[in-house]
């Protein structure tokens, strides 16, 4: 009797931190992890998810922070926002990001560029910076900016979309072999098209 209570007990233990896992993997909250660790989302859920959806161009890179000396790197951009079309704010944030440099040959293999500096994306933002408990999840990292101010990407690769002279692409669109099938599928919609899209979902 005592062994099936606390196996219960164990299960249901093992239960809820799945639950959480998946929250964490939604929201992306340790930047990175890995493809496996995308939970392939549609628009909608990454709106639910998000605090703010911002439309605008990174113009810094702020710093680094983590344990960088090996990949994915954790970097604080700063973005300038154009509009927003979940939320309201300032027009000047924090927003980090993991993956590798854009220019390194094997992003088109791995399909994990960081934004960059000078490109306009449209970004699923969160400002929940909660740690989960450690162990069994692995130590937080909090970046050196301030919170208030400062966001992470919404489900990772899945939540930011360039665009390029008006037209919006997913990073499954961008790094097809690579990033297939994951989140939304974007290639080249018109950006107010897609701001349609986003207010619907």
């Amino acid at each position: 009797m005592v062994f099936v209570v606390v196996l219960s007990l164990s299960i249901g233990l093992i239960v809820y931190l799945r639950g959480l896992s998946t929250v964490s993997d939604l929201e992306n909250r340790n930047n990175g992890g890995g493809h496996a660790s995308y939970p392939n989302f549609s628009l909608a859920q990454l709106k639910r998810a998000s605090t703010t959806i911002v439309i605008g161009v990174v113009t810094q890179q702020f710093a680094s922070y983590g344990a960088t000396a090996t990949l994915p790197n954790d970097i604080v951009f700063q973005y300038t926002i154009s509009s927003y079309m979940k939320g309201n704010g300032t027009s000047s944030v924090y927003v980090t990001d993991s993956g590798s440099d854009p220019n390194d040959p094997m992003v088109a293999k791995n399909g994990d560029a960081l934004i960059a500096v000078g490109q306009s994306y449209v970004l699923f933002l969160s400002s929940d910076w909660t740690c989960l408990p450690s162990p069994p999840y692995a130590p937080c990292t909090l970046p050196p900016t301030p919170l208030n101010n400062t966001y992470h990407i919404v489900g990772g690769l899945e939540g930011k979309f360039l665009v390029l002279s008006g037209l919006v692409f997913s990073y499954s669109a961008l790094y097809p072999i690579a990033d297939q099938g994951l989140g939304a599928y974007v290639n080249g919609t018109n950006v107010d098209s897609f701001k349609s899209e986003v207010v619907r979902a």
